[in-house]
């Protein structure tokens, strides 16, 4: 091989390199934010924001971190309602 054929052979292995890179980090850098790196509301948020939908008195409050969300147990007259609030948004589901 001649010269001219070795400088273009670089050349491309150079620019087949960098792009490779430069899209590889692209995709790391465009990695959206997902609800799992926010912070929730809290359990007094969620009582509060579920007594805001039933009126009622709050028995339990309990988060599903794998479901997001905010299991919220109410006395409501003399039955048992069961309110889910989103972990995140604070809104009912």
């Amino acid at each position: 091989m001649n010269n001219r054929c070795h400088h273009y052979l670089l050349k491309t292995l150079l620019l087949a390199f960098f792009s490779f890179n430069l899209v590889s980090t692209s995709y790391v850098l465009a990695e959206p934010v997902t609800s799992q790196q926010q912070d929730v509301i809290g359990s007094k948020r969620a009582a509060e924001v579920a007594k805001s939908q039933v009126a009622g008195k709050v028995l339990k409050v309990s988060l599903d971190k794998k479901q997001g969300v905010y299991k919220v147990k109410m006395l409501v007259g003399d039955k048992v309602k069961h309110i889910r609030v989103d972990a995140y948004s604070a809104a009912v589901l």
